[in-house]
């Protein structure tokens, strides 16, 4: 009897662990099914400015590429000052922020 008892636990202990890792397979597969059904759509405003940001993207990426290439620890008072020039020209030139046709 006692056999038995121990030979069940090993066949269906394994059985169990598949069964409890499918359930969160299943789990799992549905919230990636159902997430974007329920998901809210964008409005004209919201996809006005996701196409700012995606046209902007690789100047943004060049922007940022020529900031951290500048050597402007704290006792390398050149660097700052050339970070700073950096930035003020940016944001003078409005290259990194450009607004809206309207306001939101």
């Amino acid at each position: 009897m006692l056999k038995s008892g121990i030979m069940t636990r090993y066949i269906f202990t394994p059985f169990c662990q598949w069964i409890s890792i499918l359930k969160i397979l299943l789990f799992v597969m549905t919230l990636l099914v159902v997430n974007p059904i329920w998901s809210q759509k964008l409005n004209s405003k919201e996809i006005q400015i996701l196409s700012i940001v995606e046209s902007n993207h690789a100047r943004a990426l060049e922007f940022l590429e020529k900031s951290v290439n500048i050597n402007s620890g704290t006792m390398n008072l050149e660097g700052v000052k050339a970070a700073g020039k950096q930035f003020m020209e940016a944001y003078s030139a409005q290259v990194l922020v450009r607004p809206l046709e309207s306001p939101m």
